[in-house]
């Protein structure tokens, strides 16, 4: 038996007036997930601040605070020298002296926005500055030599007249050639605060798929297996294959980005798509084990991160699945992060 275990990033929410003040997960009718909850284990866990700190306290059983900009560094395989410090970068929007983050976004400003920024990446000289971009959706890091600096982090609302300095002159130059869309830096760190970490022994026998590199950074820094999808969809049919095989940990970033932009309609269809998916699939699953985790909660009315409880329900597939318990953010029973993993891996129906 191997086992396949799906985290939805950011699918916990807030109640939806729009869905009788129900949450996505909640007022959805989702055989696949409400059956994977009935049939086996399902109960609660802390969602985190950001996905690399789930994974890293999923992974370790441990609180491992390793910057996003590293973490991402890793899973985009940017060499780093031992004085190179890595940021990751995200859009915003500069105007009237005000910043925001920018999460819609067309894609021709997008590439635009890639295009000044190598045009601008010369203001920072003076840092050896080093541009890597994911994709083409204005988000990626940037790295620079010699210079740590504290700025705030996405999704949360930035301050007034926020500090980025040594970055400012080039952020600002950006928001000029593009009507104020710019990029942030931020999350930043080195190769110094990368110290060995060590995995749950169990952990080095699966494949993490994913399109983030903040999820493929994890693995890469813990020794996981890795393997970069374009998106959920490939992730779903690839997981497939692979479970025949050996265990799969597969990453659907997507749940969190449509949160971000403040979609409850579009997040509820997604996660819809995702049950009859698999659904659909469950001769593949048929004597395998299946986990569903979720790394934190995401607004999807104002599209910051919550912190609040998280659901997790694990189930061996076999025959018809039961129905009767709703996989959403109401479990009472509580499993600590440090010993989720374990408790999966060893889940007997």
């Amino acid at each position: 038996m191997n086992t396949l275990i799906i985290m939805l990033d950011g699918a916990a929410d807030e109640k939806i007036p729009a869905f009788d003040y129900k949450t996505p997960l909640e007022s959805l009718d989702k055989k696949f997930m409400d059956g994977v909850a009935s049939s086996g284990l399902f109960g609660w866990t802390e969602g985190q601040k950001y996905t690399h700190l789930f994974l890293l306290g999923f992974f370790t059983g441990k609180v491992c605070d390793v910057p996003r900009g590293l973490i991402e560094a890793h899973g985009m395989d940017i060499p780093l020298k031992e004085n190179s410090v890595a940021y990751r970068f995200s859009p915003a929007c500069f105007r009237n002296g005000k910043f925001e983050w920018a999460y819609r976004v067309s894609a021709d400003r997008y590439l635009k926005l890639q295009e000044c920024m190598i045009d601008s990446i010369g203001l920072l000289n003076d840092l050896a500055p080093n541009l890597y971009f994911h994709g083409s959706d204005g988000r990626g890091v940037v790295t620079i030599e010699d210079g740590y600096y504290n700025f705030p982090m996405p999704p949360y609302p930035l301050p007034e007249n926020p500090d980025y300095e040594p970055f400012r002159e080039c952020i600002e130059a950006v928001a000029n050639e593009l009507d104020g869309l710019t990029f942030l830096p931020w999350g930043g760190g080195s190769i110094n605060n990368s110290a060995h970490k060590s995995a749950f022994a169990k952990s080095k026998n699966l494949t993490i798929l994913s399109s983030s590199p903040s999820a493929l950074g994890v693995g890469r820094l813990l020794g996981i297996s890795c393997k970069r999808v374009d998106d959920f969809r490939v992730g779903m049919d690839e997981s497939l294959k692979m479970l025949q095989h050996n265990d799969v940990f597969l990453h659907v970033d997507e749940t969190d980005d449509v949160s971000h932009r403040t979609e409850p309609g579009d997040k509820r269809n997604m996660l819809a798509e995702i049950d009859e998916f698999f659904c659909n699939n469950l001769d593949f699953l048929e004597g395998h084990r299946v986990a569903l985790i979720i790394d934190h909660g995401t607004s999807s009315l104002n599209g910051q991160h919550m912190p609040m409880p998280v659901p997790f329900a694990v189930s061996n597939i076999s025959g018809s699945m039961k129905s009767g318990i709703n996989f959403c953010e109401n479990a009472s029973v509580h499993y600590p992060i440090e010993n989720l993993f374990c408790s999966i891996m060893q889940h007997t129906d």
